[in-house]
């Protein structure tokens, strides 16, 4: 409806259309409609958006716009919110918020990791240790080595008894 109304000069009407298509998906495409449909409207329309948004069930549609705001503090309180995220989320959010917000996003690959190490979740040890190297890179771009060292070591110590998680955890060197 967004679109025919456009195509017959009908823009209040693509806007009002645009708008309640937005509120039933949450879509990043949908809101980007509205921006363009919005005009000099949009500073007005996008709070509502936005305030909107939080409805939204799908973690996945609220990071795709926080991150296209550049809200990364929103994507990460949306994280933060789930008890269940996806690989591809968590790995945006954090690429996103490596550089600014570097503790959180460490804490966001420890706990990860922590949580299938700590389960015995041996056929998921890879998945554990690459979300470490991440952590480990994030510590290396802030020259904070000593902090992951340590860390390993922690690791290292708590899981001794796993051999198969223990050959991994030293392979993860600096």
């Amino acid at each position: 409806l967004p679109e025919q109304a456009t195509n017959h000069g009908m823009r209040p009407l693509a806007l009002k259309a645009a708008q309640a298509l937005f509120a039933s998906t949450y879509e990043l495409a949908d809101y980007l409609a509205i921006h363009q449909l919005a005009g000099d409207k949009w500073p007005t329309i996008q709070p509502q958006l936005l305030q909107k948004l939080q409805e939204s069930w799908s973690v996945t549609h609220k990071i795709d716009i926080y991150l296209h705001e550049n809200m990364t503090a929103k994507a990460m309180q949306a994280l933060d919110r789930e008890n269940f995220v996806t690989e591809h989320d968590l790995l945006r959010v954090i690429k996103a918020t490596k550089e600014t917000h570097p503790d959180w996003s460490i804490r966001k690959c420890k706990q990860q990791a922590e949580q299938i190490m700590d389960a015995g979740q041996s056929g998921s040890y890879d998945t554990a240790v690459y979300r470490l190297g991440i952590a480990r890179d994030i510590y290396i771009q802030h020259k904070r080595q000593q902090e992951w060292q340590t860390y390993q070591i922690s690791l290292l110590d708590k899981h001794h008894r796993k051999n198969k998680l223990v050959t991994m955890l030293r392979n993860i060197n600096i």
